[in-house]
């Protein structure tokens, strides 16, 4: 049958071409009962772990995480990308539910959260965004 589902919601062009949206169609496909009707939702939906992909991409530097920036002016303000992200994370959540699909792996599909060392177990609604927040706040 899951030949059957992955025929009906035949892959867009642009996301075969994409490795991180390539790779997520193809998870969620075969882990969810995906019809035809929800190749909308899950097209949006890949897009957006994508542009989280992106935006912690662009935070990571050197093995560390810059989460802000210093203007011209001295002052010191957060990188953009952590308002994509939290914008990103609430889409990703609205879409899982409009799917079907359940909470309980982060943002970026990894493992189920209440085993998570980051979050010391205790919070089965983890995210990227609080991932990157709590290693923000970790002294140098």
């Amino acid at each position: 049958m899951a030949e059957t589902k992955e025929k009906r919601l035949r892959k867009p062009d642009k996301i075969a071409k994409n490795e991180t949206m390539s790779r997520k169609w193809d998870e969620l496909v075969r882990s969810y009962s995906l019809g035809y009707s929800d190749k909308p939702a899950l097209t949006l939906l890949v897009h957006w772990y994508a542009v989280v992909d992106q935006c912690m991409a662009e935070l990571t530097e050197d093995g560390g995480v810059s989460v802000s920036y210093q203007t011209d002016r001295g002052d010191e303000k957060a990188r953009p990308q952590l308002a994509i992200m939290k914008q990103a994370s609430a889409e990703i959540r609205a879409l899982n539910k409009q799917l079907g699909i359940k909470d309980g792996r982060d943002v970026t599909g990894g493992a189920p959260a209440n085993g998570d060392s980051d979050t010391g177990g205790t919070d089965s609604g983890s995210s990227v965004l609080k991932l990157v927040q709590g290693k923000a706040r970790k002294p140098a």
